[in-house]
């Protein structure tokens, strides 16, 4: 997975193995990490696809939502 470097994606998907971040608006760093990721094949990916779905399904979501709202209105 190849990402730039905003604020949002490196604070969710900094320590995923597999994520490459690229800085903002760097056309040859993007080619370069995709030309990598295409002719790659990572080992941990199957792992860390499993952590991503943990993090971002719509499950996980829901539930950090919930908890949010619940929180708001016990404050």
């Amino acid at each position: 997975m190849v990402v730039t470097d905003m604020l949002a994606t490196k604070d969710s998907l900094d320590d995923i193995t597999f994520v490459r971040i690229v800085p903002q608006k760097d056309v040859r760093a993007l080619a370069a990490a995709i030309n990598s990721e295409l002719s790659e094949v990572d080992e941990l990916l199957f792992f860390d696809r499993s952590r991503l779905v943990y993090r971002f399904g719509w499950d996980s979501i829901a539930e950090r939502y919930s908890n949010t709202l619940k929180d708001m209105q016990n404050s």
